[in-house]
């Protein structure tokens, strides 16, 4: 399946307490629509050339026989690499942020809007699942693209 948490309001919680959420994919699924961008930057050693691509970090899961420890693993380093603190010391994270998890790969996305062009966008907008109201500009999405939309909730 594919987990994901959204870290404050500002990352689309709709709800005040903590939880992880799980879209359920069957095994011969993809993780999501955006699952190839992910493994891409999990391989990737090229320079960021945008916003949303220097605000998501990605990691491998590897497995050490304990999957709690590995996804824990994961997520530290996560948190390091991103500059949201220390987790230890610090009482809440420097940012709003999304985490996204698959079978093999965690990422982290830093943000600083819930919304932009009417999108109320949360993880999973960043796995490639938008949902659109009335008051969504489905016309920006046209005329650009997904990708600028998410961009322009990033940090």
């Amino acid at each position: 399946g594919l987990w994901f948490f959204n870290s404050s309001k500002v990352s689309g919680a709709s709800q005040k307490h903590r939880h992880l959420q799980l879209l359920r994919r069957g095994v011969e699924e993809i993780s999501c629509p955006r699952a190839e961008w992910f493994q891409s930057k999990l391989k990737s050693t090229e320079d960021c050339t945008n916003n949303l691509e220097s605000n998501t970090y990605v990691v491998g899961i590897t497995e050490t026989g304990d999957r709690s420890i590995s996804l824990y693993k994961a997520y530290k380093e996560l948190i390091s690499l991103s500059g949201l603190g220390n987790i230890g010391e610090d009482t809440k994270p420097n940012n709003a942020y999304n985490i996204i998890c698959s079978g093999n790969w965690m990422a982290l996305i830093r943000r600083t809007k819930e919304l932009s062009k009417g999108f109320n966008i949360n993880a999973l907008g960043f796995a490639g699942y938008l949902l659109a109201t009335k008051k969504s500009d489905i016309e920006f999405i046209k005329s650009n693209s997904p990708v600028k939309l998410l961009e322009d909730i990033v940090s």
